[in-house]
């Protein structure tokens, strides 16, 4: 037996004694935890190119955590239901999935290996039934905020060392490449970007709602490093949905809130761009100001996507993915209503690819519109829940999840156009899951504090 089965076989044996032994919050904050780093689990395990390793543990994991659950909720003979309006369109897009896998194998004659890896790689939607089922009280709903909170701070730490500091021992993040406008810079991909981001929406949505100035200051410095994090990404996909998302959250806020909101989000960036200057001078890779004329110009140069020229953009790697997005397109059409199933190759400019940089057409062309009609009613169907139940909830804390829920859901859907998470993206679909399920518990939870109020 080899080095990297036997910590394979460690990591399945600690991760399924979390789950099975302690309480559910653990469970499912073991899945976010592996979610977030299932890839470097992979690279640890094996030097399997293909990641069939991390797809087998997740799948193991997730499988796990349902059986528990499902264990965990039955009262006598009779299962506990939690009905919310979303479960039968996850339910039906979830069939979906099963229905192109099946397709796939027997009209499309792709190999079983492939089919069950592209399976594998959709199970991250199952995610919002442990949630709505395994959170039950504050208490619960605490630790996994917190253990969010924690998942996300390692990975932004772990971004800002490997971008400084590429050759140290602790550079743990996806060092993608050197870019820069002058000097060059190491750009990094923290693993579970997306749930850095999502925890610094989340934070930023709750500084309006906290009443002690201790918190607030420690919500601060949380917030400065998770966004330093995501400006050393360099990436216009996290960027531009980002800055709409912050406007779409001002846009939210209680009138009286909006000026203190305001003046929070300058000390943030006010805060980041001091740190830039002091490592510009103190850094060994980031000296002479560079940095800062990096970030900004980096910044800028996402609106290339708006400067449009004989069809295309000013933007090398945006003309890229959208012509990759038309051959999609073309696909679509001679395969409109049942896709073209798991797994797909797609000759593209840069490369063959088994995905599309655009979440939307990825589905549309992988399950037709077998798939793609229940997925947009999931999302349109949240969109509206979300609005309504952040309406509803009064409570200070509550309300500020929830705007914090709803400003990462809107970064998802924006992002996702840059993007091909919506169909093998793991970590894009587990915080779509964590965003719908943890806001259906905070309505849950809210319901019960009013009623006991009112008893």
């Amino acid at each position: 037996m080899t080095l990297s089965l036997i910590l394979f076989l460690s990591v399945i044996i600690v991760s399924s004694l979390s789950i099975l032994c302690l309480r559910e919050e653990f469970g499912i904050a073991t899945v976010l935890l592996l979610g977030c780093y299932f890839v470097p689990v992979q690279k640890l395990v094996t030097s399997n190119p293909y990641y069939l390793s991390d797809s087998l543990l997740e799948f193991v994991i997730y499988s796990l955590l349902i059986l528990v659950l499902l264990r965990n909720n039955i009262v006598g003979d009779k299962l506990r239901i939690v009905r919310t309006p979303l479960n039968l369109p996850i339910f039906v897009f979830l069939c979906s999935i099963l229905f192109t896998g099946i397709i796939s194998l027997l009209f499309f004659s792709q190999s079983k290996g492939l089919v069950l890896i592209g399976l594998m790689g959709m199970i991250p939607y199952v995610m919002f039934f442990p949630l709505i089922y395994g959170i039950r009280n504050d208490n619960q709903l605490n630790i996994i905020v917190v253990f969010i909170f924690a998942i996300a701070i390692v990975g932004a730490i772990c971004s800002i060392v490997s971008s400084f500091y590429p050759d140290s021992i602790f550079a743990l993040a996806n060092i993608i490449e050197e870019w820069g406008f002058g000097y060059y810079y190491y750009r990094t991909i923290p693993y579970g970007i997306q749930m850095i981001v999502f925890a610094f929406i989340v934070s930023v949505s709750l500084l309006p709602f906290l009443g002690s100035i201790k918190n607030k200051l420690l919500l601060l410095f949380v917030i400065f490093v998770l966004f330093f994090a995501i400006v050393l990404t360099f990436t216009r996909s996290i960027w531009m949905p980002l800055v709409i998302t912050m406007v779409g959250l001002v846009a939210m806020l209680p009138c009286k809130k909006i000026w203190s909101f305001s003046r929070w989000l300058v000390a943030i960036v006010s805060m980041v761009t001091i740190a830039g200057i002091f490592l510009n001078h103190y850094s060994t890779s980031f000296y002479h100001g560079e940095f800062i004329n990096t970030v900004i110009n980096g910044f800028l140069s996402s609106f290339k996507a708006l400067e449009y020229s004989g069809g295309l953009t000013a933007d090398p790697s945006l003309n890229a993915r959208m012509l990759e997005t038309q051959q999609g397109m073309d696909l679509i059409k001679n395969n409109l209503v049942a896709g073209v199933g798991y797994k797909y190759r797609l000759d593209t400019m840069e490369a063959t690819v088994s995905y599309l940089h655009n979440g939307y057409v990825s589905i549309m062309m992988v399950q037709g519109l077998i798939g793609f009609i229940p997925f947009m009613w999931l999302i349109i169907t949240f969109f509206f829940r979300s609005l309504k139940i952040y309406r509803t909830v009064k409570a200070s804390p509550y309300k500020g999840l929830v705007l914090g829920f709803t400003g990462g859901f809107w970064f998802i859907l924006m992002s996702a156009f840059f993007g091909n998470g919506l169909q093998y993206g793991k970590v894009m679909i587990l915080v779509l899951m964590l965003i719908m399920g943890l806001t259906e518990v905070v309505f849950r939870l809210n319901n019960e504090y009013k009623r006991d109020l009112a008893i």
